[in-house]
């Protein structure tokens, strides 16, 4: 028995929110990585360095999860309604992951 059905207004929001997220979480991880604090300690420079990195890790991986969450929604979204065109945020989703800088995607 199929399960209950979701308004493709609801999907696309979702698609778009989440699309927004990706972007958000992959300029995070420039900013983190243009601004490297320096605390003149050389004995806690490397923990603050780790830091720094851990969190644009963090922030990559919320982007690549962002992105690929929005456009399975943008999937769904388009086979719950047919007649919908191609969502902008699908495409800007798509954009901006090819666009993301090489430590968003995971090549380090």
């Amino acid at each position: 028995m199929p399960g209950p059905r979701v308004d493709p207004r609801t999907l696309t929001a979702a698609e778009d929110a989440s699309a927004a997220l990706g972007r958000c979480a992959g300029g995070a991880v420039d900013e983190l990585l243009g601004h490297f604090p320096v605390v003149g300690d050389a004995a806690a420079q490397p923990a603050v360095d780790a830091l720094v990195e851990a969190l644009a890790d963090a922030c990559a991986a919320l982007a690549r999860a962002a992105h690929e969450d929005a456009h399975r929604l943008g999937l769904l979204a388009r086979s719950a309604s047919p007649d919908r065109p191609h969502s902008p945020a699908s495409a800007s989703a798509s954009a901006s992951a090819s666009a993301t800088p090489q430590h968003v995607r995971g090549s380090r």
